[in-house]
Order: C-alpha cells, then structure tokens, then sequence
C-alpha cells in the first residue's frame, strides 16, 4: 500500500485542514478487554509507521493527501482500562521493532503463535498479569487470599491484583522505548472519558413555575473525564466540545517523566470503570464540587446542554474535595459512544449537530471496539407468564441494566447504511465480508466474559485476534472524502512499513488442559473457606446468627462449589476450550462434535442434576430424543480418559428411564447414602432431570 507513486500528495489546499479525526468508543468485555488491547496495539503500529514513513520518504513513497489523528478515547469496563492503560504505554514510549512477547506454557510455538507488541506494558497488563492462578502457583493472583488477612472482605475475587496491575503501568516498561511522546498521531490535547456507576450519585432539579415546585432526580451514569495536555502534537484537531468539558484531572508527560505515581489519578479512574459488582472491589474515587458545575451533556436535540447539579445539605458538611463510591460502569453505559462523538463535532452548539456521515463528506468517524458485538438478547422462552416472586427478583437487575443501556438513536444510526461516520471492529476469525462478528469468535467470551482468567492462552489468542482484525479493518477501511482526492490511494489509514509487511496471523483456537481446570477448582475451594467465614463475621453481628450462618454454609458449601465447578467445565465443554484427553486423528475428539452435541456434554456437566434422561435433555436442548440419544451413545464408546466420556449412572427415573452423567462426575458418599433411604432421598437424594 505504500508503493503508491500515482497517489496525490498531501496538500493545505485539498479540504479544510486535510486531517481524518478519529474518536474510540471501547465496550465493556471483562477479561475479553484482552480482544480491545490487541486491536489497541496494531492500530497504534498503523499509524506510528504511517508517520515514520513520511518522515523518512523511502524510495517511490509518496504521502498520503491526509493526516490521520486520534482525538479521544472512551470507554467503560474492560474498554475503560484499555484507555488508560494504552495512554500510559504511549506516554513512556512506544517500542519499535515490535518486541516479541513470551506465551504461556510454550517456548516454539510456531510462526502461528508468536506475539510482537509495540505497546508491551499493555500486553502485560491484559494477558500475562490478570490470573486466577499464578503461573508459579505461589504469586499473587485472583484467587489467592492475601486479601483476606485483615479480615476484610471488598470481593469474591483478589482485586489486588488489579492495583499491582495498575501500579506496574504506570512504571517505564522493561522494554526500552525507541519511539517517543509526544505521538504526531495524537490530538494535543488528547482527552479520555471513562464512564463510571457513581453509587451516592449526583443530585439535579428541574423547577416548574414557582420557586416551590422542584422536581429532583439523581444522575448515577457518571463519569471521569482526564486531558492529557501534550502526549500529542497536533494542535489542529483539538476537540472543541472536550476542551470546553470540565475535566477530573489535567495531566502533562512532564510529571509522568519527573515521577509516574504523579499520573495514579488515572490508574485509579481505570479502577473504577472496571470495578464488576460482588466479583471485584467497588472503588472511591474523590472529585472537587466545580467539576460538575455546568458539566456538559451531549445532547443531540439541543447541540449540548451544560446542566449544574444542586448539591444537598449534608450531616456533617462535605469534604471538597468529596469521596464517592464507583462500580463498573458498563453497569449502566457499556458503551459510553456518545463522548467519542461529541469529541469529534466541531458544531456541537448548534442543534442537531452531527459528524458529517456521508461516504464522500466524512473525514472523522468514531471507531467503536466491541469484544461483545451482539448485546443483550431476549433469552429463548423470555416471554412467558411466569409471575412467581424468584423469578421476577431473578429478571429485575438485567431488565433494569439491559434498559438503561438501550440508546435508540445508536439503533437508528446503525439501521442507516448510509453511515460512514461510524464503524465497528468486532470478532471474526474468518476475516470474510459476509461473517458475522461474534463473542462466539473469541476464547474469553465463555463465562460471561469472566472465563478468560481461568488460563493465559485464552486471553493470548484474543489479543492475536484484535491485532487481526485491526489490521483486517484497515486494509478495507476505504469510505472518507479524501477517497475521491485520491483515487490511487483510497484508504483511511494506509498500512505502511511492518504494518502492511508482517501479517498477523489468524491464531489457533486454544484449549485449557484438566489439569488446570482442576487447580482452578481447588483454589476457588480455599479461597471459599476463608472468604465466607470472614465475610459472615464481618457483616454480622450477632454470635449466635454468626454460627447459624456457619452452619448454613457447612451444609450448602459442597453444592455451591460443584454449581460453580459445573460451570466453568459446561462452558468449557460447549465452547471447545478444554483438552478432551484423547489420541490425535480421532474421529471423536470433542472439537468434532458440533456445537449443539457439545451442548448435550455442557448439560451433562452442570450441577443441577445429578444425571439427566434422554427425554429430559431433548426438553431441555429442543432437540430430539433420536438426536439425544445417538449423542450418547456415541460418547458412552469413547475411551474412559476422554473428558466428554458418558455413563449410564446406576439410578433411572422416577418413571423407570435410565439416566446418564460424564464419566468424570462422581457421587458424593452422602448422596449415594441418602439414595438408598426413600424417605432421605427425597430431600439430599440423587436429583435425576
């Protein structure tokens, strides 16, 4: 693509200023945030290379007739800590050649598997660091309880983890950077805008015709809005909404080269937007009261609203500046799109300012990652008349996140194919035109994206990936005004030097051994007994609701920890992440089995029943009991070693069917003792479905 000795140059007199302005909008993924780092490293490579280009003109190299310059970042959750975490390898410096990076468990891995960062402190951050179990098996890690030893319970998880992780950011990386801030790439200033759920929330009024009637409502979709002053150079495209939005904090490299820890406002902000309710600790952060006086809104209707909160009297009078407490906030705005697009309207006062979006007008767009590109959805047998108390308390949370995520007029940009001010990079394994983008494409999706913690290879072909399909993305990436300039030339981001020479290459699907899967399963055992004790005698009071409380989980503890053990290996089973212990060649391997016969294996593997029949599986499955029943049969012949190997367990149903389980399922002595007493196995019995 840089072999281009037709293209037109670059010139002041083709288009205003000859610059395509780009704004990232980085979803919500938990450990799939791995997918958003990788697209992270190659976009920055693209357009670091760009720029080394057209200051060395290599032989034959003509410019491209744009620039092309990040403006601003935003991102909630996982995409949150990408933000800021990509900020501060780029603060340090970005290393070129890209470094290759060691993966787990394999020294000759191949062509296939190798790894090179130009952001490596990245990498670290979202794929060597973040474990359920140290590589090691003593270092700290998610489910070791070093957390613990004060007696105070914040999480399920070790979320001290993530403050190591957060700390080691901010230090110089190893690895000696050769490409330095500030990024010719980059907008100066750059502006970040982390969305966070704020807990206490902030109060506003809306009066009506006398000074008595007020209306108040309270704003929890908060936000953490820092400008990086000079980590760019490009005065130009400075955002005009951004830079007149009060930000959190103002920070320059100045103090990030004097003393890094000078920049742990923003380590902390990226705490914050990824702290996941009840599985990581929640996090307060502190703010002073001017921050949110005439804090703007982006408000497509009336250009932008600048709206002040009315602060309440508190008892005793608050601090300035005044601490609050933040959990993830993709909890409420998992896709926080909107700041990216204001970032990049250079009319936001006018009502109904928009991004130009035509093919041939757009010169900016947002660029939206998303790990998780399908949503929500309406699970099968949603709509029922079920009104039992559990199950409207079970609906009521997601029905109310799901709701306040729901942004219609994001519905009705997209429904517009006309749109070019706007594009997704999402996960695709196949690369082609007609594929569609899916969290089934990546290793981290199982678990509700929390399963990428259970092995590092998960999260390494994830990052792989997301460096794929950048690359992918730009060499298509063609729709912009300057297309027309230069026909010779039509992409947005032309990939030069070791952007367009090395192809990244389309990772191998990976799978989590037994073995590990089984240490996972001790740890979470170890870190349960000391977790639930600690919790019990934090919460409690009462010695006597303490032991009461102690016996409760004596008797519940086993079923709990097999709920969670069934699981991780369902999941595992009927996303074929798990090694299934079987000779190569194999006919019956279980990656030969499809994806609805995996199914029957993940059903087998929950802790809901102790065995399933045919027909209950069928039910269950929405299959037949003809397709059921060659799927066991076909497993029941697999060599006993093989992890989807089934049994005929020794109970039928209560209607005389035979029932079956995975070989690697065992009875515990108290359900095969309670089996045997009619009157007992009604109550702790075998539980047959």
């Amino acid at each position: 693509m840089s072999d281009l000795s037709a293209a037109s140059p670059a010139s002041s007199n083709d288009g205003t200023d000859n610059v395509y302005r780009i704004a990232l909008s980085m979803s919500g993924a938990i450990s799939a945030g791995a997918y958003t780092a990788g697209v992270l490293d190659f976009l920055m490579l693209a357009l670091a290379e760009l720029e080394r280009e057209k200051a060395a003109r290599p032989a034959r190299f003509v410019p491209p007739n744009h620039d092309v310059r990040i403006v601003a970042m935003a991102g909630a959750s996982a995409g949150g800590i990408c933000g800021p975490l990509s900020t501060l390898a780029l603060g340090h410096g970005m290393v070129f050649p890209p470094v290759e990076m060691e993966v787990d468990g394999k020294k000759d891995t191949g062509e296939k598997q190798r790894i090179f960062c130009v952001l490596p402190s990245l990498y670290a951050a979202w794929v060597e660091k973040p474990r359920m179990v140290a590589r090691n098996g003593v270092d700290p890690s998610l489910l070791t309880t070093e957390d613990l030893d004060n007696g105070k319970v914040v999480s399920a998880l070790n979320a001290g983890v993530l403050n190591d992780i957060a700390t080691a950011a901010l230090r110089p990386p190893a690895h000696p950077a050769t490409i330095q801030a500030p990024h010719e790439f980059l907008a100066k200033p750059l502006h970040l805008y982390l969305a966070i759920s704020n807990l206490p929330g902030i109060q506003y009024e809306v009066h009506g015709s006398s000074d008595k009637d007020v209306y108040r409502m309270v704003n929890h979709a908060d936000r953490v809005h820092i400008c990086i002053r000079d980590i760019g150079s490009d005065r130009r495209v400075a955002s005009k909404w951004a830079g007149t939005d009060n930000p959190s904090e103002t920070l320059d490299l100045a103090s990030l080269q004097q003393d890094p820890m000078k920049w742990k406002a923003l380590a902390k902000a990226s705490l914050a937007t990824a702290a996941f309710p009840i599985g990581l600790s929640a996090r307060a952060l502190i703010a002073k009261q001017e921050i949110y006086a005439g804090r703007w809104f982006p408000a497509p209707r009336f250009g932008t609203a600048a709206i002040g909160p009315t602060w309440p009297q508190w008892e005793p009078p608050m601090p300035e500046p005044f601490p609050f407490v933040n959990v993830d906030g993709g909890m409420i705005n998992n896709d926080p799109f909107e700041f990216a697009r204001y970032s990049l309207i250079d009319d936001w006062e006018t009502r109904g300012a928009a991004n130009p979006s035509a093919a041939e007008d757009a010169d900016r767009a947002v660029i939206m990652i998303a790990p998780f590109p399908e949503g929500a959805v309406v699970p099968t047998g949603g709509y029922n008349d079920d009104t039992g108390l559990l199950s409207v308390i079970t609906r009521l949370l997601p029905t109310l996140t799901q709701q306040v995520r729901f942004k219609v007029s994001e519905l009705a940009a997209a429904a517009d194919p006309t749109y070019a001010s706007r594009w997704l990079i999402a996960p695709r394994r196949r690369d082609s035109p007609d594929e569609v983008p899916s969290s089934d494409n990546i290793a981290c999706g199982l678990l509700g994206g929390f399963g990428g913690f259970l092995d590092q290879r998960f999260r390494e072909h994830d990052f792989l990936l997301g460096q794929r399909n950048c690359q992918n993305f730009l060499r298509n990436w063609t729709e912009s005004k300057f297309n027309k300039t230069s026909p010779n030339d039509p992409w947005v981001v032309r990939l030069c030097g070791l952007a367009l020479s090395k192809e990244i290459p389309a990772p191998d699907w990976p799978r989590m051994e037994i073995e590990a899967l089984s240490e996972v399963s001790r740890r979470i055992k170890i870190r349960a007994k000391k977790l639930v004790p600690a919790l019990v005698t934090q919460e409690v009071g009462s010695h006597f609701v303490r032991w009461l409380f102690r016996v409760v989980w004596w008797w519940v503890r086993d079923k709990v920890l097999n709920m969670i053990n069934g699981m991780m290996l369902a999941d595992l089973l009927r996303r074929d992440q798990i090694e299934d212990g079987m000779a190569d060649g194999s006919r019956d391997r279980l990656r030969n089995f499809t994806p609805q016969e995996r199914g029957v294996f993940a059903a087998l593997a929950l802790a809901d029943y102790d065995a399933r029949t045919v027909t209950g599986l069928a039910t269950s499955l929405k299959l037949t009991e003809s397709q059921i029943d060659g799927i066991i049969q076909r497993a029941r012949a697999l060599d006993p070693a093989a992890v989807h190997h089934v049994v005929q367990s020794r109970y039928n149903s209560k209607d005389g069917q035979p029932s079956y389980t995975l070989a690697r399922r065992r009875l515990s002595a108290w359900k095969k003792f309670s089996a045997a007493m009619p009157w007992l196995n009604r109550v702790a019995g075998v539980k047959i479905g």
